[in-house]
């Protein structure tokens, strides 16, 4: 996905509606590891090569869904929504100063876990 993401990322418009609806919520409800994982580290791909720009309103959406899961029991989960904030932080620009406390305070669930 994350290719799809940085070589087409303004032809992805129908593709990142797909997976929101049909992919990713059941991925992140899942109560399995494996497919929590994918579906953060789509979302991740999705803010570094897709950025607020081509999100649109879904990128508040996607950082408050990475954002969620730096409190979750599986190291490997904490560690994907970790990138996934210091992603945002990297590429968002003035876009990330909606967000920034929101994902400081999801660093610090993920440190004191």
């Amino acid at each position: 996905m994350g290719i799809i993401f940085k070589t087409h990322g303004a032809f992805s418009g129908n593709l990142t509606t797909e997976l929101f609806s049909n992919i990713l919520q059941p991925a992140l409800n899942s109560t399995e590891k494996q497919k929590t994982k994918f579906g953060l580290f789509v979302m991740d791909d999705m803010v570094e090569f897709l950025g607020p720009d081509l999100l649109g309103p879904h990128y508040i959406t996607v950082a408050r869904e990475i954002i969620k899961f730096c409190n979750h029991p599986v190291a490997a989960v904490r560690q994907a929504a970790s990138y996934g904030i210091g992603i945002m932080a990297e590429k968002a620009g003035a876009h990330f100063s909606n967000i920034s406390n929101d994902c400081l305070m999801g660093l610090k669930l993920a440190i004191e876990f």
